[in-house]
């Protein structure tokens, strides 16, 4: 996991630098433009987002658009030590379903300390609407199964977690996310809200670098069946944290 988070790092880190290669200068129509790309970590799962801007001069609110992609987890998942110890890996027992959100949305941005005068650092806020999608996959764990000949010998085989037929002793451990069935795929939307406070630390107007906190609160019309022996909610609210790169032309 951690390598695939520095790789993902790292990539987000360099788009916007080859960017700007090609984006220096004034637009013809004297426009604002922005691309961001951004990395959060939130109370939820994690997650990224691509953002484009597009304002008129000296406009107080700019318009901006994007699509943000996260993990959407419930905040009493917890995980916990297999059975089978050093055969097994931690899971969290009681989890039927995956999330995975996709947001589009529109919101405003504006900067109230211009990073143009002088200041070390400039610093904005923004407010997103739009429709969320959530993409619910089934949780899958390793379960073992004994060979017939020797039931102290077997091996692991990847099944949806069910709270009628699944116990402790049975699982050794959470199944690889590739082994759950696209075809199980199911669709719940909603609709999401973001505010969001941006530190830019490059000190210029045609860039951003800087970090970004943020508060989602995200409303699905039917409820996601995530856990078993819990009543499960509509409404998930998270604070997040995030990496933000990005280029002004």
């Amino acid at each position: 996991m951690a390598r695939i988070l520095a790789t993902l790092f790292f990539f987000l880190s360099l788009g916007p630098s080859l960017m700007a290669q090609d984006l220096n200068g004034d637009a013809k129509d004297g426009y604002t433009r922005g691309l961001n790309l951004g990395f959060h970590m939130s109370t939820r799962g994690l997650g990224v987002n691509v953002e484009y801007l597009r304002a008129a001069p000296l406009a107080s609110l700019k318009p901006i658009f994007g699509i943000r992609a996260f993990g959407l987890k419930d905040h009493r998942e917890a995980k916990i030590e297999s059975q089978f110890r050093d055969r097994g890996s931690r899971y969290v027992y009681g989890k039927m379903h995956r999330v995975m959100a996709l947001t589009p949305y529109a919101g405003v941005y504006h900067e109230f300390i211009p990073g143009n005068q002088g200041n070390f650092v400039s610093m904005a806020i923004s407010l997103q609407a739009g429709p969320i999608i959530g993409l619910v996959r089934p949780y899958y764990v390793d379960i073992f199964e004994p060979s017939q000949n020797f039931p102290n010998f077997g091996e692991p085989v990847p099944q949806q977690f069910n709270p009628d037929l699944h116990s402790y002793s049975d699982i050794v451990g959470v199944s690889s996310f590739l082994n759950s069935s696209w075809s199980d795929l199911s669709i719940q939307p909603g609709v999401s809200i973001r505010t969001a406070a941006l530190i830019n630390f490059s000190r210029s107007d045609s860039y951003i670098s800087g970090m970004e906190l943020g508060v989602n609160l995200d409303y699905f019309l039917n409820t996601p069946p995530i856990l078993a022996f819990v009543e499960n909610r509509q409404t998930f609210v998270a604070v997040s944290l995030g990496m933000v790169f990005g280029n002004r032309w």
